[in-house]
């Protein structure tokens, strides 16, 4: 998979649990594992936010956060 840094697909809500901002580039869960992190509740979701991405690294260097 390629990075680019720019936005790819239509928005999603997600319900966070990492304490995500504006910008941040996220690592997210969808389906039933959406919910594992209220468990035992059963929340209704179509993702949650899971991580936040502190860095990736290229071998060429090709891609950073927020630029295009």
């Amino acid at each position: 998979m390629a990075f680019s840094g720019t936005d790819v697909g239509d928005p999603i809500v997600a319900l966070d649990t990492v304490d995500s901002g504006v910008g941040d580039t996220i690592i997210y869960v969808s389906s039933t594992e959406a919910t594992v992190p209220f468990k035992p509740l059963l929340i209704p979701t179509d993702a949650t936010i899971v991580g936040v991405i502190d860095r990736v690294d290229h071998r060429d260097g090709s891609w950073i956060p927020g630029r295009a």
